[in-house]
């Protein structure tokens, strides 16, 4: 038994019709076509804080940074993290996508942090398993 609200979703139809080889290729293709593992990387920065107004400025702060400082990546965010709060810290999250020809160098760890005022917590996440 599947309960969804999404009885529709392309899993869920590929499922119901056990269309799996059919749901993989055209996965693989939207997911070349995006830089999405596994034809590209990902680095995913999260920032928390109890202070929502600070993680969000910090987050402006990081991605205009990154924007000026690197080349080869595509940046995403920065946005509110999909669980949004936890522990009474408000996350954020930016997302470094590369494409399959150009390997991941972390940056500047030292200078990311020192963009980061000291109740903000940073960490970073190369090849993540979750966005949430």
């Amino acid at each position: 038994i599947i309960q969804t609200y999404s009885p529709q979703h392309p899993v869920i139809e590929a499922v119901k019709g056990h269309q799996y080889q059919s749901f993989i290729e055209t996965e693989l293709e939207q997911r070349a076509a995006l830089n999405y593992p596994p034809y590209g990387r990902l680095v995913l920065l999260r920032l928390s804080a109890l202070d929502e107004a600070i993680v969000e400025n910090t987050a402006e702060n990081l991605a205009d940074w990154l924007m000026e400082a690197g080349s080869g990546y595509e940046i995403l965010g920065p946005a509110p993290a999909g669980i949004v709060r936890i522990a009474r810290r408000y996350r954020w999250q930016i997302l470094l996508k590369f494409p399959p020809h150009v390997s991941v160098k972390l940056f500047d760890v030292k200078k990311l942090r020192s963009l980061c005022p000291k109740d903000v917590s940073l960490t970073i996440d190369v090849d993540p398993m979750n966005m949430m």
